[in-house]
């Protein structure tokens, strides 16, 4: 899996109607790979006020920032309606960033909702990533969710899958 955020360039088929695009790639078992396209505005919310006194005295700055992301997902031929939301802190060296996307399928009305989590600190790196599909009566009918962590040139990782009720861990 790899993922990746970038503006959207001059020449592209929706650049002046999104802001940014969010790329998701994932190797597939048969060795091919799927792309996920995320074309999106991100529209920054307002901070929340911070009434603590003491916050002001912290040896490190925290960073939060959190904006809502509206747009479209392009899979293949097909393209589907996407609302989310986007959110980044940052303390000292760690910054995490938590995307997540809910894509609605007009004509079926299923529901995907899309996850990223990663999370820097130094030399070590976590991402988690999750999809959940749900049908037009919002049953939830498969979920798969994937963590890898990278710490000391040692990678971690985990799958789990559920579909039709089905469990499997790797």
């Amino acid at each position: 899996i790899k993922s990746e955020e970038v503006a959207v360039s001059e020449g592209d088929v929706y650049f002046g109607t999104y802001d940014k695009y969010y790329t998701l790639t994932v190797n597939q078992i048969d060795g091919n790979t799927e792309d996920y396209k995320f074309y999106y505005i991100e529209t920054l919310e307002a901070p929340e006020a911070d009434e603590d006194d003491d916050d002001d005295k912290k040896d490190e700055e925290e960073e939060e920032v959190s904006s809502n992301l509206d747009g479209v997902v392009l899979l293949g031929e097909k393209t589907y309606k996407m609302h989310g939301e986007k959110e980044v802190s940052k303390e000292g060296q760690e910054v995490e960033v938590e995307y997540s996307f809910v894509i609605t399928d007009e004509e079926t009305k299923e529901k995907v909702i899309v996850k990223h989590e990663s999370e820097t600190d130094g030399d070590e790196n976590e991402n988690e990533y999750s999809y959940a599909r749900h049908d037009a009566t919002g049953k939830l009918v498969e979920k798969v969710k994937i963590d890898f962590e990278q710490e000391n040139n040692e990678t971690e990782h985990s799958v789990k899958a559920m579909s039709n009720g089905d469990k499997k861990h790797y």
